[in-house]
């Protein structure tokens, strides 16, 4: 989302992640990227907590369909394909990894679920 000062941020958690760079924005999010534009209080009550890094990866451990997006070091699982689609989180394949690697991440918060931030691209 887009904030009147021109930043693009990825709402996420209740809180604002910094996208820092049109570098970042396609790597993470794809060539073609719909940015949601909100006036500065839309995201009065959501914190700013950091830039994205340019290589946020969508992956999945080998012996699970399940996907997740890394941020800071913690895994995200996103709930279904609509979450994904929803987020423009679907641009490619997830990477798949042992699932020891995978298993070895501690996960950060509850699971992905694009409907929990409705309330965003219904406000005015």
């Amino acid at each position: 989302m887009k904030d009147c000062d021109a930043a693009i941020y990825l709402v996420i958690g209740g809180e604002r992640k910094h996208v820092p760079n049109p570098e970042t924005l396609h790597l993470v999010f794809g060539p073609h990227p719909t940015i949601i534009e909100k006036p500065e209080d839309a995201f009065k009550d959501l914190p700013k907590v950091g830039a994205l890094c340019s290589h946020q990866p969508v992956m999945r451990g080998a012996d699970h369909d399940a996907a997740y997006l890394f941020i800071d070091g913690y895994k995200r699982q996103i709930l279904n394909e609509a979450t994904g689609k929803h987020m423009q989180l679907d641009h490619g394949t997830p990477l798949v990894v042992p699932q020891c690697t995978m298993d070895h991440f501690a996960e950060l918060g509850p699971v992905i679920d694009y409907s929990t931030y409705e309330h965003l691209d219904n406000q005015e």
